[in-house]
């Protein structure tokens, strides 16, 4: 007959012993809470015509916009908004985008937000250029 199978314990080969974790590099979840957000659209006002597709446009940014938050450190408060203004010329794209208030968020947040809108294309203007003003909003997601 066939020889039964050793059974010997697992633990009977000495497991590696695991080096402490070396504390120069702790990991991002130790080294601060980031708080993960979700944004939404606020208010979206035009000077001098009007985008018709820009709504739609931007609310498309969204996944985009919570993630520049939560890799440039989520939310810093309970409640974050970024304030954004910007040119729409008769090519459809976001142009001089600048950010005129933010909340709750770090400034590297504020530059990747600014800079994701920045050359995007928003729609038609009814006429050439269009200004449009849109406050972003952010909360914690989940």
């Amino acid at each position: 007959g066939a020889a039964p199978l050793a059974s010997t314990p697992a633990s009977a080969a000495p497991a590696p012993a695991q080096p402490p974790a070396a504390p120069t590099a702790p990991t991002p979840a130790s080294a601060s809470r980031t708080v993960p957000a979700r944004a939404s659209l606020g208010d979206v006002a035009f000077v001098s015509g009007e985008v018709p597709k820009a709504r739609a446009a931007l609310e498309k940014l969204g996944p985009s916009v919570a993630a520049c938050v939560t890799d440039h450190g989520g939310l810093t408060g309970d409640e974050a908004h970024v304030d954004l203004q910007f040119l729409v010329r008769a090519a459809g794209i976001a142009e001089g985008v600048d950010v005129q208030k933010a909340a709750g968020i770090s400034p590297d947040a504020e530059r990747c937000i600014r800079d994701l809108v920045t050359r995007r294309q928003i729609g038609t203007p009814s006429s050439d250029p269009v200004g449009v003003k849109v406050r972003l909003l952010l909360e914690p997601a989940g």
